[in-house]
């Protein structure tokens, strides 16, 4: 196993923030995969997916720091008073600050959900950040993705049958559990316009980036293509690669569809580093825009 040593990260509040850095052996690059909460989860991730994930970068050649940021795990809560959205932008540029006292110049930001979306707003003010990896990041509804849920709807038989034992069940009082996307994200989506534009600047920078989708977001999106539907005005300039795990559950607890994302992640990553050593940047079939 790769080595693993215990990262502190000074801050401009007193204390420190603290994480675990999976460190390659031998490095293939001067860079680094920089794992960020999902959630209140601290920094092994749900169900340790990010200590096996650091740990499959690491044996690759890729070191991967695993941080807690403030407020979570052994990290201390911030006396600035940003709030956990606001604060994980100061947190993440600290971390790459002190990453850089290890030899590291760039990195690449990683997440799932809240995760996702602390990397998107980081990587924007930061242009240390040079690859963005996202977990079930912001999903918008598209109109082809609501003809691609009716078309599949009328023809499952399953749904037939239960839409008829639903209409001859006895009615359930009103106030139920009904859930909404937002429910089911348990966090806020800013408005499209904004996420396109950040996308778009991103882009612009040549930052290198890899959504990946579960079967979380299966009520808005379940092709690659509902993605590029929605951000449709970006020019992505061959930086962006989609995919849509729709096997997988929101925290990739079942043991193959956690393999198979973490290979995902490591067969990409060392991808654009061979080529962004090589002066070029790869054109990967279908799903890179």
């Amino acid at each position: 196993m790769s080595p693993e040593r215990i990262l502190e990260i000074p801050t401009q509040h007193d204390g420190a923030l603290w994480g675990v850095l999976s460190d390659a052996a031998d490095r293939c690059a001067d860079h680094c995969v920089v794992l960020i909460n999902a959630g209140i989860v601290h920094r092994v991730g749900p169900h340790r997916l990010y200590v096996s994930l650091a740990r499959a970068l690491a044996g690759a050649g890729i070191p991967a720091a695993r941080i807690d940021l403030s407020g979570l795990g052994d990290s201390p809560v911030a006396r600035a008073g940003l709030g956990h959205e606001v604060q994980g932008v100061p947190d993440i540029r600290a971390t790459i600050d002190a990453l850089q006292a290890e030899g590291i110049k760039t990195v690449t930001l990683a997440g799932l959900c809240s995760g996702a979306d602390h990397a998107f707003r980081a990587a924007q003010v930061d242009e240390r950040v040079t690859g963005l990896i996202q977990l079930d990041p912001y999903a918008y509804d598209s109109l082809r993705a609501r003809v691609d849920r009716l078309a599949a709807k009328a023809t499952d038989p399953g749904r037939w049958r239960r839409a008829l034992t639903r209409l001859t069940a006895t009615p359930e009082p009103e106030g139920g559990d009904s859930l909404t996307l937002t429910d089911r994200f348990g966090r806020p989506h800013p408005p499209r316009q904004e996420v396109a534009a950040g996308y778009g600047q991103l882009a612009y920078r040549g930052v290198q980036m890899l959504a990946l989708y579960s079967r979380f977001v299966r009520e808005v999106m379940t092709a690659p293509r509902h993605f590029w539907d929605v951000f449709g005005d970006v020019d992505w300039q061959g930086c962006m690669m989609v995919e849509v795990n729709s096997h997988a559950d929101h925290t990739y607890t079942e043991y193959q569809g956690r393999l198979l994302l973490i290979q995902q992640i490591v067969n990409w990553h060392a991808d654009w580093l061979k080529c962004r050593d090589a002066a070029k940047v790869p054109h990967a079939v279908g799903g890179r825009r």
